[in-house]
């Protein structure tokens, strides 16, 4: 590995008040100390209360997966998301969750992920063409950024995309930035109709991403759209709202688009300081066809990706409150108790992982991979809030970083630390600068 990797910053102690203050305000990375990265559960007194940060893999699979139905999103979280992502199934609950969980399952069913490869495949090819014809540094990140919304627009939302996919990708990305982050009036608790600084200050790209999913809506030409128009409640026979199969759209192409493609970034990015893991997997994809059934023999492909999200996690906090009374590792927790799991920290926790700031894809490796704690490996979240879009996402990880390695190579184009914010995803922050030559 050439040159230390970007991580959290070691905090000995905890974080004053006014410190944690400004991190939950500009970049919630910065709120996590020693202690968090070494214990499996501490609670954190926070201007918002008590906050118990749990990373103990039993505990965390008790709240998201045994005892579920107990746990529910605290109240910022669900503020959040509702700005984010409107009445969409990543923040609906109770029957409007099931209902539009059951119209979106067959876009993810493992015969419509066969059906996406030629698309995945084409979205590849073009990306790689692009970098390839490249003189000088790109922005990794704005670039993987407009081939993820390619790879929508090529699949799941084929034939309803009207605009450039890098219009679309930047557009989406100055949405999160406005409506993603944490504010003042969040934390006191203002009622969320009033209008935010920040999203007042974006309202023009507010009404973009907005008016995009309205005309993508109403023109009804993609099956994922007649899908959501035709999805039904069993018991009731209630439809969705415009509101809501227009939040869906929006979602789907926010969402699926980010997440993904900060998966990449950090993939290329590490691959670009290891040049033994590169080489590794350089001859496992070279002269070798893309195709249904060589995916699963991608092993070293698929450990780099899933260990860049244990390092650099798309989705890196999550929070749930719990209902009734619970015991979390021999401890007594009261309802109404706010429990927060962060990949970030769990992926880096050190009863968790040998070394673990460390890159070392391995880990991933059949016969390797078994050893890792069931709850202590998240990036897609666990549970019934599983990612509907897991499957998806590691397909398309997968074939584009095959092509990229295939192809080019990458190394940074400066020498400048890289530094993380996070903001609905992990970003870096300022953009990644990647020079790109054909192999």
């Amino acid at each position: 590995m050439n040159g230390a990797l970007p991580g959290p910053r070691d905090r000995p102690g905890p974080v004053p008040l006014f410190g944690l203050l400004r991190a939950i305000l500009s970049n919630p990375l910065d709120m996590w100390s020693r202690e968090h990265f070494e214990t499996p559960i501490v609670v954190t007194r926070t201007m918002l209360g008590s906050r118990v940060v749990v990373s103990d893999p039993g505990a965390i699979r008790r709240i998201l997966i045994e005892n579920a139905a107990n746990y529910v999103r605290d109240g910022l979280q669900q503020r959040i998301l509702r700005r984010t992502t409107g009445r969409s199934l990543f923040s609906a609950d109770g029957a409007e969750w099931h209902q539009q969980r059951r119209a979106l399952a067959p876009f993810f069913s493992a015969e419509a992920l066969a059906g996406y490869l030629p698309g995945m495949l084409a979205a590849a090819d073009h990306l790689v063409a692009r970098l390839g014809a490249t003189s000088g540094p790109v922005e990794l990140d704005r670039e993987l950024g407009a081939a993820t919304v390619d790879v929508l627009g090529r699949t799941i939302l084929a034939g309803a995309l009207d605009e450039p996919a890098a219009d679309i990708s930047a557009s989406l990305r100055r949405f999160a930035d406005a409506t993603g982050a944490v504010g003042l009036g969040d934390l006191i608790g203002l009622p969320a109709r009033l209008p935010a600084f920040r999203p007042l200050l974006a309202w023009p790209v507010l009404r973009q991403v907005r008016n995009r999913a309205r005309r993508i809506a109403a023109a009804g030409n993609c099956a994922l759209v007649r899908a959501l128009r035709a999805a039904r409640d069993p018991e009731t026979g209630r439809g969705l709202s415009p509101r809501e199969i227009e939040d869906n759209v929006s979602t789907l192409i926010g969402a699926g688009s980010d997440t993904l493609a900060v998966a990449l970034t950090w993939s290329v990015f590490l691959l670009a300081q290891a040049t033994e893991v590169r080489a590794a997997v350089e001859a496992e994809v070279d002269g070798r066809a893309i195709l249904p059934d060589s995916l699963g023999r991608l092993a070293w492909t698929r450990a780099v990706s899933e260990e860049a999200m244990r390092l650099y996690p798309p989705a890196p906090l999550i929070g749930r409150m719990a209902v009734a009374d619970d015991v979390l590792a021999g401890q007594r927790f009261a309802a109404g108790t706010v429990f927060l799991i962060a990949p970030w920290v769990v992926h880096r926790h050190a009863r968790l992982w040998s070394e673990p700031n460390a890159f070392r894809p391995e880990r991933f490796l059949p016969g390797q991979r078994e050893s890792i704690p069931r709850g202590a490996y998240l990036p897609f979240g666990a549970g019934p809030r599983t990612c509907i879009g897991m499957g998806f996402a590691m397909q398309a990880a997968l074939v584009l970083l095959a092509r990229l390695v295939q192809e080019l190579r990458f190394e940074r184009a400066d020498e400048r630390p890289v530094r993380l914010r996070q903001c609905v995803t992990l970003q870096p922050r300022g953009g990644l600068w990647m020079r790109v030559t054909r192999r």
